[in-house]
């Protein structure tokens, strides 16, 4: 990989040590976090898997390197991303978004964020639990004659809404 070029480098003399790893260390943080966006806003399980791989990378970088912290934190963030994967419109929504452009462009515009500055937009891909509970109890079921959603404010019912919209209009 390219932590091997990078440990090239530092054995010939050709760089300070220091500046190679972090370099290295950038590298590898960067592909995470490309791979994790890609993954968020589209989907792509090549992504997913691309993290996990480059974290594998970076963990072994930061072992040679004896940077524990670091290490720590970089199974924190693949902790995270596993569960957050789990919770996932991609994840649980997955035969919807394969049969229908119409539920693919809502994971979609979850993923992405909505606002007038791209830069402000704050998607949301994790399906909370009363919403995974409501799509459990059969939601997007065909023969479902309609549910009552009794939650606090800021409990998810306007996903639970929209996915209900969303199941309707695509039957």
């Amino acid at each position: 990989g390219s932590q091997d070029q990078f440990i090239r480098y530092i054995e010939k003399g050709d760089m300070h040590s220091d500046a190679l790893i972090g370099l290295a260390e950038a590298e590898l943080v960067t592909r995470i976090f490309s791979s994790f966006g890609i993954f968020a806003m589209r989907g792509e399980g090549a992504a997913f898997e691309s993290v996990f791989r480059n974290a594998e990378e970076l963990k072994e970088l930061l072992v040679r390197t004896g940077q524990s912290s670091e290490f720590f934190a970089v199974r924190l963030f693949e902790a995270f991303t596993r569960r957050l994967q789990e919770h996932s419109i991609w994840a649980i929504l997955r035969e919807q978004i394969a049969a229908d452009p119409v539920w693919r462009r809502y994971a979609t515009l979850s993923g992405r964020g909505r606002a007038t500055n791209v830069l402000d937009a704050r998607g949301t891909i994790e399906l909370w639990e009363s919403q995974r509970v409501a799509l459990q109890s059969g939601l997007l079921n065909a023969g479902s004659s309609g549910m009552v959603i009794r939650m606090p404010t800021s409990a998810g019912k306007t996903r639970i809404a929209e996915l209900a919209i969303l199941g309707h209009l695509a039957r």
